[in-house]
């Protein structure tokens, strides 16, 4: 289900980890996840925007 994360910025969804500082961002097209980050909350949680 993965839609069932919230969005950010545009189609970007994050789901973040409880037990862990780290999150994914991702997106659905198509029946397709496309992952466009795995990032540290803690270290420069948003370096990904940029990229």
């Amino acid at each position: 289900m993965p839609e069932r994360w919230r969005k950010i910025r545009g189609e970007n969804r994050k789901l973040n980890f409880h037990r862990f500082p780290y999150a994914i961002v991702y997106s659905v097209r198509d029946d397709v996840l496309h992952i466009k980050a795995v990032m540290h909350l803690h270290r420069r949680p948003f370096y990904w925007r940029h990229r």
